[in-house]
């Protein structure tokens, strides 16, 4: 197919003058990742943080799932303490030696991307803007592509799984059990129900700490504008009503060429 790529200048120019805000103030290329200025001020603390044998590591690119997996892992950890479960905690997370990733269809991620980008990231930019920034891997965090495979060639070591949202739409008891198994939990049939009833879309969209109430409060006293809530719409496919139509061949090109012969189908979810 055919399509207009944008400069390396052009990119630049969009990332830097859309995509910045009080706490990002610009962007730095580390490794290749698209990363927040900040992380020069934190480079030498990430290279000594201290990695034990016993963390448990939930992880994924952003708008893929990682909360809604982590509320499942942290409850599983905790023998369900649902109580527990309603505190706002970014330290909550009991340690194991494992690692969870979890991933999902790019075009729904950037449509949840463009979302959370308006409203808690001081983009100012459109959706198509935000797509370009996506597909030309100038996006906050990526490349996606090289994000997601660099631990799909991971997804065959030893205490490790990979996750994806659509797999916890269609079957969530499924990944409930995944997860478990991977913990070294056993959950009764009971105990399943009532943890997959917990983490339903609708059970998160109501759920205070995982729909980042707290935090959505603060933003709005600072003067921030909210015009959807940090859990949104969550649904499989939903890029279909929202993209830009000449967005979805770009996408599904540029799926092929990225995921061609990893033996990974984000595609067809």
């Amino acid at each position: 197919m055919v399509a207009i790529v944008p400069s390396e200048a052009e990119l630049t120019k969009l990332l830097n003058e859309k995509f910045t805000c009080s706490f990002r103030p610009g962007y730095v290329t580390v490794q290749g990742f698209v990363l927040p200025k900040r992380y020069l001020e934190l480079e030498q603390r990430i290279q000594d943080f201290e990695v034990f044998d016993t963390d448990l590591w939930i992880c994924g690119f952003p708008k893929t799932g990682t909360n809604w997996i982590s509320e499942i892992a942290w409850l599983i950890l905790h023998d369900l303490d649902y109580e527990g479960a309603k505190e706002l905690n970014y330290r909550r997370t009991k340690t194991l030696e494992q690692v969870i990733y979890i991933t999902r269809n790019p075009m729904d991620v950037s449509i949840s991307y463009y979302h959370q980008s308006v409203n808690y990231e001081g983009f100012s930019g459109t959706l198509d803007d935000l797509c370009k920034l996506f597909l030309f891997d100038k996006i906050n965090y990526g490349p996606f592509s090289k994000h997601v495979l660099s631990f799909w060639e991971k997804r065959n070591s030893r205490n490790f799984l990979f996750l994806k949202y659509e797999d916890m739409k269609r079957n969530l008891s499924k990944v409930i059990q995944g997860v478990a198994e991977l913990l070294g939990k056993r959950l009764t049939d009971e105990e399943t129900a009532r943890l997959q009833e917990h983490a339903s879309f609708e059970s998160m969209k109501t759920n205070p700490a995982v729909n980042k109430q707290k935090i959505m409060e603060q933003f709005e006293k600072s003067g921030g504008k909210i015009k959807s809530p940090f859990i949104r719409s969550g649904k499989v496919g939903g890029y279909k009503s929202e993209m830009p139509e000449h967005f979805i061949p770009q996408f599904h090109y540029w799926m092929k060429k990225r995921f061609e012969g990893s033996g990974l189908d984000l595609v067809n979810v």
